[in-house]
């Protein structure tokens, strides 16, 4: 069973119209787009979809084994990773966040601390 939730009901000449409310981020058919092929550190990317879309990036640290790097939108830092002991270069470090319709977001890196794994995009 699926249920809509319902901003307004108005009349017109006898006709009830409902108009409802945007659906949710996942449930208008979005599916996983792997863009790590298509994405780069320091680029900065606008949301042109015409709806929101989640943004999921796992890093890896850089070569001197050291992460810094925040995930941006809007020119607002929404999801950081830091670390400023060595690690393991083969560690993960995830950063999300949801990019609103007309946005932009960008990976950012300080001294190439951080290697893009992974790059996936629900729209």
């Amino acid at each position: 069973m699926s249920k809509i939730k319902c901003n307004e009901i108005e009349t017109i000449d006898g006709t009830q119209t409902l108009q409802v409310g945007a659906l949710g981020l996942g449930l208008t058919g979005e599916t996983w787009v792997n863009e790590t092929d298509n994405r780069e550190i320091g680029i900065e990317y606008t949301n042109t979809e015409g709806k929101s879309i989640m943004v999921v990036i796992v890093v890896l640290p850089g070569a001197d084994g050291k992460v810094d790097t925040n995930l941006r939108v809007n020119e607002y830092t929404l999801s950081k990773v830091r670390i400023a002991e060595t690690v393991e270069t083969t560690n993960q470090y995830t950063l999300t966040a949801i990019i609103p319709d007309g946005s932009t977001y960008e990976l950012t890196n300080y001294a190439d601390r951080a290697v893009i794994d992974q790059w996936k995009e629900l729209k």
